[in-house]
């Protein structure tokens, strides 16, 4: 995980997301990743471990199920890859990427800052 200075203005949500990573630039690559997950998101972006590299500012295109939400549909949102790490988990190499979303509609958005509320402040 990123063990980095904070450098965003938001609170993000440390849980695992399940996502597809549809398209590079604008490519096609579903199925290409057999093993994505976010490891945290917020409004402005996430964090996300893949099996394989992805290019730093690559904007990519992510199908994101946020659990436990009232909002039970994947949505689409596009990022670009801000920073990109490699690391070894048990002998297999595997990627952190930074994604900043750069489209992404308020409707997702709001169902982000739910979910971040909800494990933030529990009943």
């Amino acid at each position: 995980m990123h063990t980095g200075s904070e450098q965003r203005s938001y609170y993000r949500a440390d849980h695992p997301i399940n996502l597809n990573i549809i398209s590079i630039n604008d490519q096609e690559c579903y199925p290409r990743f057999s093993d994505e997950i976010g490891l945290n998101i917020g409004v402005r972006g996430m964090l996300i471990k893949v099996s394989q590299g992805v290019p730093l500012h690559a904007r990519i295109k992510i199908q994101i199920l946020l659990p436990d939400t009232l909002f039970r549909e994947m949505f689409e949102a596009v990022g670009e890859v801000v920073w990109v790490r490699r690391h070894t988990e048990d002998g297999i190499k595997k990627y952190c990427l930074g994604v900043k979303f750069v489209e992404i509609a308020r409707s997702h958005e709001d169902a982000i800052e739910q979910f971040i509320t909800r494990l933030l402040l529990p009943d």
